[in-house]
Protein backbone atom coordinates (compact mmCIF):
# COMPACT_ATOMS: atom_id res chain seq x y z
CA UNK A 1 0.00 0.00 0.00
CA UNK A 2 2.85 2.36 0.81
CA UNK A 3 4.49 1.75 -2.57
CA UNK A 4 1.45 3.26 -4.31
CA UNK A 5 2.25 6.61 -2.72
CA UNK A 6 6.01 6.31 -2.29
CA UNK A 7 7.15 5.33 -5.79
CA UNK A 8 5.63 8.33 -7.67
CA UNK A 9 7.28 10.77 -5.26
CA UNK A 10 10.64 9.06 -5.69
CA UNK A 11 10.25 9.21 -9.46
CA UNK A 12 9.29 12.89 -9.36
CA UNK A 13 12.30 13.62 -7.18
CA UNK A 14 14.55 11.67 -9.53
CA UNK A 15 13.24 13.53 -12.57
CA UNK A 16 13.66 16.84 -10.73
CA UNK A 17 17.28 16.11 -9.88
CA UNK A 18 17.94 14.71 -13.35
CA UNK A 19 16.51 17.83 -14.94
CA UNK A 20 18.46 20.08 -12.60
CA UNK A 21 21.83 18.42 -13.24
CA UNK A 22 21.55 17.19 -16.81
CA UNK A 23 18.72 19.01 -18.60
CA UNK A 24 18.30 22.69 -17.66
CA UNK A 25 15.47 23.02 -20.17
CA UNK A 26 13.65 20.11 -18.53
CA UNK A 27 14.18 21.66 -15.10
CA UNK A 28 12.89 25.05 -16.20
CA UNK A 29 9.95 23.65 -18.14
CA UNK A 30 9.17 20.15 -16.82
CA UNK A 31 5.74 19.91 -18.45
CA UNK A 32 7.11 20.48 -21.94
CA UNK A 33 10.39 18.61 -21.87
CA UNK A 34 11.56 15.75 -24.04
CA UNK A 35 8.40 13.77 -23.37
CA UNK A 36 10.14 10.50 -22.57
CA UNK A 37 10.16 11.04 -18.81
CA UNK A 38 6.53 12.13 -18.85
CA UNK A 39 5.53 8.89 -20.58
CA UNK A 40 7.27 6.88 -17.85
CA UNK A 41 5.65 8.98 -15.13
CA UNK A 42 2.13 8.72 -16.54
CA UNK A 43 2.50 4.99 -17.22
CA UNK A 44 3.36 4.42 -13.56
CA UNK A 45 0.43 6.54 -12.36
CA UNK A 46 -2.14 4.96 -14.67
CA UNK A 47 -0.94 1.37 -14.24
CA UNK A 48 -1.10 1.34 -10.45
Amino acid sequence: MNSLFFEPFVLVGFLFLRGFFFEPSFFLNPLFGEGFDEKILFSIFYNQ
